[in-house]
């Protein structure tokens, strides 16, 4: 039994010698047959950067595009806001003379090119209002840039300051 018992130790340790001998041996060979590049993954590493040195200059001329857009854009906006912020808080004549003298600041023309400022005066049952629009010269026909402002309710206004009972939901 012992010596069955060796025999059976022996033949364990023989093979799993004999197991990393075989591993070592095609780990070599994968390492002596891999020691350089073919000439098909060195075209297609040719290939592949060729084709990005060919599109990243595209990419940032359309994204400095966009980034130029989008800055003229919140310049508008911010041009829009300061007029209308203006504008709201005055009444009657001197709302009427803002809006007869009304022009973009230099800078913001300097900026955008050529804009041109509008406003509009609504006096309506929804209340009086002031809408301004700007249009700039933009790529593309995008629609002007609009701003709506509520206009303080003036006393001696035609509009109706009392709700209707429609409304105001109750019953007839």
């Amino acid at each position: 039994m012992n010596l069955i018992l060796k025999h059976h130790c022996l033949s364990d340790l023989w093979r799993s010698t004999r197991r990393r001998a075989t591993q070592r041996r095609a780990t070599q060979r994968r390492a002596i047959q891999r020691r350089g590049l073919s000439q098909v993954e060195v075209v297609v590493g040719a290939g592949l950067l060729t084709v990005l040195i060919g599109i990243i200059p595209s990419l940032n001329h359309h994204l400095q595009r966009v980034a130029k857009e989008t800055r003229n854009y919140r310049i508008a906006v911010h041009e829009l806001a300061n007029r209308l912020d203006a504008l709201t808080v005055l009444d009657g004549e001197s709302l009427n003379a803002a809006l007869v003298d009304l022009r973009v600041a230099p800078h913001v023309a300097e900026s955008l090119g050529d804009p041109k400022l509008q406003a509009e005066r609504i006096n309506d049952a929804n209340g009086a209002r002031l809408v301004l629009t700007m249009q700039w010269t933009r790529t593309g026909s995008p629609p002007p840039l609009q701003l709506i402002g509520w206009l303080p309710v003036d006393t001696g206004s035609d509009v109706s300051q009392e709700p209707d009972s429609a409304t105001q939901g109750g019953s007839p």
